[in-house]
């Protein structure tokens, strides 16, 4: 069958992540052809870790595809998100099977339009990176309710929790601007709006949400570089190590130039976004949820509450343990208990990188990839994270059913 040669457009920690999961396959099952960046020092990395001699260096997606488009099996897009559009739509041109890091797009606009070329050019296979479906924890967690253990799901509670080291990489670099990265509730959380989906197996009905930003606001009494500034050794998110968030410790020096912050203070940096946002969803099937996302957490992480007729589950992915509750017939004890401890490869997010890298190599070989979520799947993840920006920015409840109507 030979080798299936692959791109990558977007030489950061994300494809930097896919490429590694795939370290053993490289020049025996796959071969990195070419890479695609605007900084040619991250582009000099991944081809000193991943590529060949041959490997070739383009400065953009579109101009890539233009050169290498024909020579290749397949590409992973892990661009900013204002750019996955201008490589996605000639990646489903030319038939190429795609991982694409998530989200889709940025606005109603886009995704309207990536889905209509998508549809065009017959439906090409795609993996959308939504890496928590890929997850031990949340894959058992999947299992327990298709096999009806707790019932019919009433309520979901979810949370995610960023820590430190995560709230630096977004308020110092590119996902701090919605006209890069779209809304933070799109960008960081249409995995976990996507988990609600997967988990409910409904589409929403409506929706509502809460945003604002009056943790990280501008002090006046701290300069805009940490390097300046008075209280530097005692704050939190000076001279951060972002690193063990990201990648093994043993790799920092590897690709530590990927790794590099700017000296930009968290509090006086300019920024969009919101430090914390709620959301309320009512999905058609008649369950509801709540979603919440906070920053300046003691350390990063997601919590899942599921209340069914017949059971509860409690669980937090970063500390491997889920709680099960379930309603029994006897009146001495009217519930049993279990307490599972989730064990992974060790892999980014919790187990889910290799386990998402790997599907992407048997979407190269076209083998079934069942628990993926593909381009449909993923739009309507990014609908529902838009719309609930579109609630929060205009103070009011979004119905969905419209909406869904005009992309699809």
């Amino acid at each position: 069958m030979g080798m299936k040669k692959i791109a990558v457009i977007g030489c950061g920690v994300r494809g930097d992540c896919y490429l590694y999961n795939l370290r053993e396959y490289i020049n025996k099952e796959i071969e990195l052809i070419g890479v695609a960046d605007p900084n040619p020092v991250a582009c000099e990395i991944f081809i000193r870790n991943y590529g060949n001699p041959k490997t070739q260096i383009f400065t953009s997606g579109p101009s890539l595809l233009e050169k290498l488009g024909d020579n290749l099996d397949g590409v992973i897009i892990t661009s900013p998100n204002a750019y996955h559009k201008e490589s996605l739509i000639p990646a489903f041109q030319m038939k190429l099977p795609v991982l694409l890091e998530k989200p889709i797009g940025i606005t109603f606009e886009e995704l309207k339009e990536i889905w209509k070329e998508y549809v065009r050019a017959n439906q090409p296979p795609i993996i959308v990176g939504f890496v928590l479906r890929y997850t031990p924890f949340f894959s058992f967690i999947y299992r327990i309710v298709r096999m009806g253990k707790i019932g019919k799901i009433l309520i979901i509670e979810s949370s995610e929790n960023m820590g430190p080291p995560l709230v630096s990489l977004y308020l110092r670099g590119w996902r701090r601007k919605k006209e890069i990265a779209g809304p933070l509730i799109l960008e960081k959380c249409s995995h976990d709006i996507d988990i609600l989906l997967y988990l409910t197996q409904s589409r929403v009905k409506r929706i509502s949400s809460f945003s604002s930003l009056t943790h990280f606001i501008p002090r006046k009494d701290i300069p805009l570089h940490c390097k300046d500034c008075k209280i530097r050794k005692i704050c939190r998110y000076s001279d951060i190590n972002i690193s063990p968030y990201l990648i093994e410790s043993s790799r920092k020096k590897e690709i530590e130039p990927l790794l590099k912050q700017p000296d930009f203070c968290v509090f006086n940096i300019d920024k969009d976004i919101p430090d914390h946002q709620v959301t309320t969803i009512e999905f058609e099937n008649g369950t509801l949820a709540t979603f919440t996302i906070t920053m300046d957490h003691p350390y990063t992480t997601r919590y899942l509450f599921i209340k069914g007729t017949e059971g509860t589950i409690w669980g937090d992915i970063s500390q491997n343990k889920i709680f099960l509750k379930y309603h029994t017939s006897s009146k001495i004890s009217p519930y049993t208990e279990e307490k599972i401890e989730i064990s992974h490869d060790g892999s980014g997010h919790h187990g889910g990188d290799r386990s998402l890298s790997l599907s992407f190599l048997n979407l190269l070989k076209g083998r079934k990839v069942p628990q993926s979520a593909g381009l449909k799947e993923g739009i309507e993840a990014c609908l529902v994270a838009l719309a609930a920006e579109k609630s929060a920015t205009e103070g009011n409840t979004v119905e969905m059913e419209g909406i869904y109507r005009e992309i699809f």
